[in-house]
């Protein structure tokens, strides 16, 4: 998976946005979030990036409902808020 490609796709049951990209980046001193909307192909709100997951999901929870569909953008399973917060704050599997 690219850096520019999604973690995570929510579905907020917002008329103003399609789909929110959710994604993370972890680097040896480093581990942000990143949350793109969109509306059709438009980018849109949230856009956001924090290095902080408690100010992200903050952030983000302003645009979401637990009850919204989430997506692993990976394997496309459907998946609940819980896990994807658990997928959010693990640790990245270790290279071989």
């Amino acid at each position: 998976m690219s850096k520019d490609e999604p973690f995570l796709r929510v579905f907020p049951g917002n008329a103003a946005i399609d789909v929110i990209h959710v994604s993370r980046e972890d680097g040896p001193q480093l581990r942000a979030w990143k949350a793109d909307g969109f509306k059709g192909d438009e980018l849109c709100a949230p856009d956001i990036w924090y290095e902080e997951f408690d100010l992200f999901l903050r952030h983000l929870n302003q645009y979401i409902v637990e009850s919204d569909d989430w997506q692993n953008a990976v394997t496309g399973e459907d998946i609940t808020y819980f896990s994807a917060i658990k997928l959010l704050t693990s640790d990245p599997p270790k290279a071989a």
